[in-house]
């Protein structure tokens, strides 16, 4: 911004969640490589501090100026309205013809080859939106939304409980009734045995 005072920045926001589920499964992906990235171990606190400290010049009480935020769950999901909304937000003249076939960036110019999904040459969609909730624990999930809450509280992430689900309490019941019954039953084949 010193160099180009009047430059506008997009920023691409996405929920620190889906960040860290979509490097585990590149992870997943580079199983079988002698050198799996550091971002894809399944290192989450170390990942989650990564994450919050990239969005930190947005959480500081003074603010970039000429940011424009654009959130990765509406390009996914609306992407004609939130390209339109970043039009009009930039001033800049955006084409939306190629939304439903758009030009994917050569494999050489990734990462690396395990950064290709199979979503790689499909028009958007929301599959990879709230993904967290089938690809990471509970326990990984609680310590995301621990270390990003300044994050998740800025951007309204809302936080999911991560605590383990409680017992079917009627299962429970039906279970304790037919172990009772069981045992009620075979005292009382002891019984007639014995009467015998």
């Amino acid at each position: 911004s010193a160099i180009f005072p009047g430059c506008i920045r997009n920023v691409c926001i996405r929920d620190p969640r889906d960040n860290k589920a979509s490097l585990l499964q590149i992870r997943k992906r580079e199983s079988n490589s002698d050198h799996p990235s550091r971002y894809g171990r399944r290192d989450i606190h170390f990942i989650a501090k990564k994450v919050l400290s990239s969005y930190a010049p947005l959480l500081e009480s003074s603010q970039p100026e000429n940011v424009v935020l654009v959130r990765y769950e509406q390009l996914a999901t609306t992407s004609r309205a939130a390209l339109q909304r970043l039009a009009h937000d930039t001033g800049l003249k955006l084409s939306y013809d190629r939304i439903d076939e758009p030009i994917w960036l050569p494999p050489d110019a990734r990462h690396g080859p395990a950064w290709v999904s199979e979503l790689e040459g499909q028009k958007p969609n929301s599959a990879s939106v709230g993904a967290f909730t089938s690809v990471m624990e509970r326990a990984e999930i609680k310590i995301v939304q621990r270390v990003c809450a300044p994050l998740m509280r800025q951007f309204d992430y809302e936080p999911v409980s991560t605590a383990p689900p409680r017992p079917n309490f009627r299962a429970r019941v039906l279970y304790q009734l037919k172990r009772i019954g069981l045992g009620a039953s075979k005292s009382r084949k002891r019984a007639k045995v014995g009467q015998d």
